[in-house]
């Protein structure tokens, strides 16, 4: 179950990733937002996660006892998304039929029609069980954070890390890129790089707790850019220590008197 709403969500990601524009005008925008605004808006992630976190936990109880209704809720809405989702590639099938019959040579097209798999009671409960489980274990943002990393970063990162191993390099790979990586060792064979099997339970838990992620992750940091913004740009007034005045720009000023002495101009 949780393995089809991860893929959901990535498959929803994508999209918007493709799809968006002026991403760097909004990022730039993000970064440019007064203090005041961006406490507010972190401020309400972090409400709104925890207490999403908090809620789930609370409610794991009743999606047991009530497996039954779960089980048609999650089954109807992967239908209607794999029924979108078909209705999405028939009319890109039909638009690249129409394309073919311009072409002098004609070329076959393939589309994967395989939808989403339909869960069962037991499954549900044993998932329920388990999430109850593990997230509650994952409840700090270094905790969280781990988890996520692995989860969208292994791919990457493993096969680095893993053929670092009969190298010099194995310690510096293990600690710039190993907290990404699921199992990097080589000796473990067909193990190697694999995740132990509850990877999505994980990363849902991990999302969840997102909001202590950023209360104690991305807000410390955020503070200690904005400090070392302000010490860079401080910039203290030169003073004479002997006369106790201000050093003045020794510019020419041109200043025109309402008298008839015409103009003076000030060292």
């Amino acid at each position: 179950m949780w393995h089809n709403l991860l893929h959901l969500g990535r498959y929803i990601l994508a999209w918007l990733l493709r799809f968006s524009r002026g991403a760097t005008e909004t990022l730039r925008g993000f970064l440019t937002i007064s203090a005041l605004k961006l406490a507010v808006v972190l401020g309400a992630l972090i409400y709104a996660f925890i207490e999403l976190r908090i809620l789930f936990l609370q409610s794991v109880p009743f999606f047991v006892r009530h497996a039954k209704t779960v089980q048609t809720l999650v089954n109807g809405f992967l239908d209607i998304v794999a029924l979108i989702e078909d209705a999405v590639k028939v009319i890109v099938l039909i638009i690249r039929e129409i394309i073919n019959l311009f072409r002098k040579k004609r070329r076959d097209i393939v589309t994967n029609w395989k939808g989403f798999s339909h869960v069962d009671t037991a499954e549900i409960i044993a998932d329920m069980n388990k999430m109850g489980m593990v997230c509650g274990a994952i409840n700090t943002g270094p905790k969280a954070s781990h988890e996520l990393s692995m989860y969208f970063l292994s791919d990457y990162t493993c096969p680095v890390v893993r053929a670092s191993y009969p190298t010099f390099a194995k310690n510096m790979t293990e600690t710039v890129l190993g907290w990404s990586a699921y199992n990097p060792d080589p000796h473990q064979g067909a193990n190697s790089c694999q995740a132990t099997g509850d990877e999505h339970t994980r990363a849902l838990c991990g999302f969840l707790a997102f909001g202590l992620v950023l209360a104690e992750i991305v807000v410390p940091v955020i503070l200690v850019v904005f400090l070392i913004q302000n010490m860079l740009a401080y910039k203290p007034t030169r003073t004479d220590t002997t006369v106790g005045e201000v050093w003045l720009d020794t510019t020419p000023t041109e200043s025109v008197l309402p008298s008839s002495a015409g103009t003076v101009y000030l060292q």
